[in-house]
């Protein structure tokens, strides 16, 4: 597999996860390293996986599921596409230290929203 690609894990049940895992098989750039149905079925698959983004596919907003994605893979950048609300949303974790200081450099270093 070509090092350039970008290693994508799935998750979803839907047409819509389907529809995307045919798409992403066939594009340049990037590579399926795996896929599941929901956030709690992919949490051990993921741990086994060396994955660079994970891509959510889904309708419905599983907050708690997020959480525990976001905490089991903190450093991993989660994409959610929503089909019926067409957008695509980027969430991030990034631990910080517990000092003041640590968290104004985090604040610091997020681009001003214009």
């Amino acid at each position: 597999m070509d090092a350039e690609r970008h290693r994508i894990f799935l998750i979803g049940d839907l047409l819509f996860a389907e529809t995307l895992a045919q798409w992403l098989d066939q594009s340049e750039g990037v590579a399926l390293a795996g896929s599941a149905p929901s956030i709690r079925e992919a949490l051990p698959k993921l741990a086994q996986e060396s994955v660079d983004v994970v891509l959510i596919a889904t309708t419905e907003e599983p907050a708690l599921d997020f959480r525990l994605l976001l905490d089991a893979c903190s450093d991993l950048p989660v994409i959610q596409t929503d089909l019926q609300q067409n957008r695509v949303r980027l969430i991030t974790s990034h631990p910080i230290g517990q000092r003041p200081a640590d968290l104004l450099a985090t604040i610091a270093s997020l681009p001003k929203r214009r």
